[in-house]
């Protein structure tokens, strides 16, 4: 067994960890990932704007956040820029997976092709350039 102490969120984090967590579970905003998901101009519209997407929607991001829409999750927390920084990031991805048939070109047989299609979003804080933390 591990007995290696759990490390704590730092001070300054902590009050947006608790804002980003809350958000994450606001019916509004998954309702507007369910919609989105459903219909490919909203996909096109959360991804390129998701601020105003979820403004529209009567969804208020908390200053200090940033949320992103997308396939896949964006924000990579390893790629730290100096030995202080401390990040976190929420993430709700719907992925499902289809087994299509396709055609060989070469031998016109059709096997089977395995793909997965992902949509969901992820909450970040909101970083600023000139510091980690906006």
């Amino acid at each position: 067994m591990d007995d290696r102490p759990v490390p704590a969120f730092p001070e300054d984090l902590r009050e947006l960890y608790t804002a980003a967590t809350e958000l994450s579970r606001e019916p509004r905003l998954l309702d507007a990932l369910a919609e989105s998901r459903r219909e490919l101009d909203l996909r096109r519209e959360a991804s390129r704007d998701p601020h105003a997407f979820l403004e529209g929607r009567g969804i208020k991001v908390p200053d200090g956040l940033a949320v992103f829409f997308g396939q896949r999750p964006r924000f990579q927390p390893r790629l730290q820029p100096g030995p202080d920084w401390e990040a976190f990031s929420v993430r709700l991805f719907d992925c499902r997976t289809y087994w299509i048939w396709i055609k060989d070109p070469d031998t016109g047989e059709y096997k089977p092709s395995e793909e997965t299609i992902c949509w969901g979003f992820e909450i970040v804080p909101h970083f600023l350039a000139g510091g980690p933390i906006a």
